[in-house]
């Protein structure tokens, strides 16, 4: 879920950049952020998709945090800090990559556009065509996924 370079190195180079702390987002040069970050999720505020209405929506350079190598907008600064808090309670599954082709033993991008959150855990899928047959077993995809996940995390790294 690579998001435009261009768009980060702008990000990187406005000095509007945000740290919550060097244990969760370590700090990094802008030179460092433009060559080695990506933004996740396509800038959708990852913090968005578990609010009242479940709807993501776009996040803003000005609200950027790092973690684990990647950029993540936020809407607004409440959800950075509430990311910046428990990042792992928001980080998509699997990596973000698909939740049904880890299922199936494979490794597809996720889509932003293509989600759920079951359970407390998004779940992104490849497209709406793979998230309808998703949705028709989703506790024995996410079985499967979370059986063939630590194989599939090894080869996707």
């Amino acid at each position: 879920m690579v998001f435009n370079r261009r768009v980060l190195l702008a990000i990187a180079s406005s000095g509007i950049l945000m740290s919550a702390g060097a244990a969760t987002f370590p700090s990094f040069s802008s030179q460092a952020l433009a060559a080695e970050a990506e933004v996740a999720l396509n800038g959708m505020d990852v913090v968005s998709y578990f609010e009242r209405d479940g709807k993501p929506v776009p996040g803003l350079p000005a609200f950027a945090a790092f973690h684990n190598g990647q950029s993540y907008l936020f809407s607004n600064q409440k959800n950075a800090d509430i990311f910046a808090g428990t990042p792992d309670a928001y980080l998509p599954q699997f990596g973000g990559y698909c939740a049904w082709a880890a299922a199936q033993g494979s490794i597809a991008p996720g889509d932003s556009d293509h989600y759920r959150v079951v359970n407390g855990k998004l779940y992104l899928n490849y497209n709406a065509e793979v998230q309808t047959r998703w949705l028709n077993d989703i506790s024995g995809f996410i079985a499967k996924a979370e059986r063939n996940w630590p194989q599939l995390k090894a080869s996707a790294q």
